[in-house]
C-alpha cells in the first residue's frame, strides 16, 4: 500500500528535517570518504514529507527544510556579524536567521506548488519536480547561488557534465533521481514491473553521469596542453579577533618570507599567488609597504599576485570617512604594476552597508562596516607565459556575467583569492564547492588561494590538484595543465535558464489552471 496521506503533521516535519540531515553529511566541509554519495537519496525524506499533505503543510515543510538548511550549514554567521560590521550580539542571531528564512522561500515556493499540483499522480511527475526545483532555484535570488548538488564537488567524475551542461543539469539530474525513488515508494510498490523500470532507471542515471565523466577525465587528460608553475601562500591569519593568533606583529613579512622560501625550493616557480588578508594591506597608499613588496619582487623576478585595498582620494562619503577599492594587483619582477582589477561585487555588510545612502542611522547601528566602493571595469592580467588570468575576488566567483565577459575576453586561468577566516568552516568549504563548480563550467583551471583554509587548485576537468588544510598555514607549488580552449557551456547558459523558466511557468501554469478547473 502506498504511504497514507494521514501524516502527522510533526511526523512530515520529522521526515523533512531528515532531508537537512542528511544533506549536511554531504557537506564538503566534513569531507567524509564517499558520504557525499547520499546526496542521490537525501531529497527522498522530504519527498515523502510532501506526499498527501495540503498546500499550507507543504509550505511549512519546504520552508522548514530551506531554513534549517541553510541555519545549519552557516551555524556561527552570527559571530561574523557582530565583529565584521559591529553588530550587537542579539541583533546579529536575529539578522542572521531572518537571512536563512530569506533563503528558504524557493523552497517554500517548491512546497506550496508540488503539493497543489500534486505531480506524484501524473505522467513523468518525477521529471517534472525536477524542473520545478532546479527553475525555483535558478531565478528566485538567493544570498549565495549555492545548492545541494555542489556537494558532489568533491570527486571529479560529477563535473564533467557540468562542464558541457552546465551546474543546472546536474542539478536536474539529482533532484530527478531523487523524486523517482519517492514515486517508485509511493506509486509502484506492488507494482513489480513498473517498480523495476523505475529502479533500471535510478541506477541507470548516475552511472551514465561516472561512465561519461570516466570517458571525458581520461579524453582530456590526453590533450595537448601548456603547463604553468606557480606557488602558493595559505598564511592562515586571525581574521576575528583571537588571543591564540598565532602571526601577529607582522603578516606583511610573514607572507613575504613564505613566499621567498618556496622560491628557494622550488627556483622553476613562474609566479607566486597570495589570497585576500584580513590586515590592513595597500600598495598605493603604504609607502613602507609598497617599498617591502616592491624589493622582494625583484629579487624574486617572479611576478606577485596579491589583493589590497586602496583609498579613493576624490570620493569622500559621510564628511570625513574615505572610501576604498578592493583591488587585485599583479606586480611585475621589475617591482611596478602591471595590471589591476577593482572588486566589482561587493560583500553586503561586510564590504558595504546596503540602503546606507537613502538611511544614513545605518552607519551608527553598524559602526564597523567597511566603506568600499565597487569597480564597474573588467580587466583580465597579462598572466605568466601568454597565459591571461581573471582575478575573481572572494564573492565575485558565483556570478556568471563576470566570468562569461571573461571568457569573452580570452581568460584562460581563474584566480580566486578568498579570506575564508571571516566566515564558519561549513560556508568557506561550500564557497570551495561553489568556485569548482563555476571552474568546471568555464572549462579553466582554478587557482583558489585562501586565507585560512579550503585553497584548492584544480585544472579544467575539474580535477583537485592540490589543498590547504583549514586553519593551517602552507606554502606549496604546483603544475598546472592549461588547456588550449575554454568550455562552451557559459556561452548557452543564459538560453538555457530561459528556457528553464519557460518551461516551468508554462508547466506549472496549466498544472494549476486544470486543479481550478477540477474543483470547480
Amino acid at each position: 500500500m502506498p504511504l497514507p496521506k494521514a501524516i502527522l503533521p510533526q511526523n512530515r516535519t520529522i521526515l523533512a528535517l531528515g532531508s537537512t540531515g542528511l544533506l549536511s553529511i554531504c557537506s564538503p566541509a566534513l569531507n567524509w570518504g564517499g558520504a557525499s554519495l547520499l546526496i542521490w537519496v537525501s531529497l527522498v525524506p522530504l519527498g515523502l514529507a510532501l506526499y498527501g499533505a495540503t498546500a499550507k503543510q507543504g509550505t511549512w515543510l519546504g520552508g522548514c527544510f530551506g531554513t534549517v538548511l541553510w541555519i545549519s550549514q552557516t551555524w556561527g554567521l552570527h559571530t561574523t556579524l557582530t565583529h565584521q560590521p559591529g553588530m550587537p550580539w542579539w541583533v546579529s542571531v536575529v539578522f542572521w536567521l531572518s537571512l536563512c528564512v530569506l533563503a528558504g522561500i524557493p523552497y517554500l515556493v517548491f512546497g506550496l506548488l508540488i503539493t497543489r499540483l500534486n505531480w506524484i499522480e501524473k505522467p513523468a511527475g518525477a521529471l517534472r519536480t525536477a524542473f520545478l526545483w532546479v527553475g525555483l532555484t535558478e531565478w528566485i535570488p538567493s544570498l549565495a547561488p549555492v545548492f545541494p548538488v555542489h556537494a558532489l564537488s568533491q570527486q571529479a567524475v560529477w563535473l564533467q557534465i557540468v562542464h558541457w551542461g552546465g551546474t543546472p543539469t546536474l542539478h536536474l539530474l539529482l533532484v530527478w533521481v531523487n523524486w523517482l525513488i519517492v514515486h517508485s515508494f509511493l506509486r509502484f510498490k506492488h507494482d513489480y514491473r513498473r517498480l523495476k523500470n523505475h529502479l533500471i532507471l535510478i541506477a541507470l542515471i548516475p552511472v551514465i553521469i561516472v561512465g561519461w565523466g570516466s570517458y571525458e577525465l581520461y579524453r582530456k587528460k590526453n590533450e595537448p596542453h601548456k603547463e604553468l608553475k606557480i606557488g602558493w601562500v595559505q598564511p592562515n591569519f586571525t581574521s576575528i579577533p583571537n588571543e591564540q593568533n598565532g602571526v601577529t606583529k607582522d603578516q606583511l613579512q610573514h607572507l613575504l618570507k613564505q613566499s621567498a622560501e618556496l622560491i628557494q625550493t622550488d627556483p622553476k616557480i613562474k609566479a607566486v599567488f597570495w589570497p585576500e588578508v584580513p590586515f590592513p594591506l595597500s600598495w598605493v597608499d603604504q609607502v613602507e609597504q609598497r617599498q617591502q613588496i616592491r624589493q622582494a619582487v625583484v629579487k624574486w623576478q617572479r611576478p606577485l599576485f596579491m589583493v589590497s585595498s586602496t583609498v579613493d582620494n576624490p570620493k569622500v562619503i559621510l564628511g570625513e570617512q574615505f572610501a576604498y577599492y578592493n583591488v587585485a594587483q599583479m606586480i611585475g619582477s621589475t617591482g611596478i604594476v602591471l595590471a589591476s582589477q577593482t572588486k566589482q561585487k561587493l560583500v553586503p555588510f561586510g564590504e558595504y552597508l546596503p540602503g546606507e545612502e537613502s538611511f544614513p542611522f545605518l552607519r551608527d547601528w553598524l559602526p564597523n562596516a567597511r566603506r568600499y566602493l565597487p569597480g564597474d571595469e573588467l580587466n583580465l592580467f597579462p598572466g605568466v607565459e601568454g597565459n591571461s588570468i581573471l582575478a575573481a575576488i572572494c564573492y565575485e566567483i558565483g556570478f556568471e556575467p563576470i566570468l562569461k565577459k571573461a571568457l569573452e575576453s580570452g581568460v584562460r586561468v581563474v584566480w580566486n583569492p578568498v579570506n575564508d577566516g571571516w566566515f564558519p568552516s561549513s560556508m568557506a568549504a561550500w564557497h570551495k564547492a561553489l568556485a569548482q563548480f563555476r571552474s568546471a563550467e568555464m572549462g579553466l583551471p582554478l587557482i583558489r588561494v585562501s586565507n585560512s583554509g579550503y585553497s584548492v587548485i584544480a585544472d579544467d576537468r575539474g580535477v583537485v590538484l592540490q589543498t590547504g588544510e583549514w586553519n593551517q598555514s602552507v606554502a606549496k607549488t604546483v603544475t598546472i595543465p592549461i588547456p588550449e580552449h575554454a568550455g562552451p557551456w557559459l556561452h548557452i547558459a543564459e538560453i538555457f535558464r530561459w528556457a528553464l523558466l519557460g518551461w516551468v511557468l508554462l508547466d506549472v501554469g496549466l498544472g494549476l489552471l486544470l486543479r481550478r478547473i477540477q474543483e470547480d
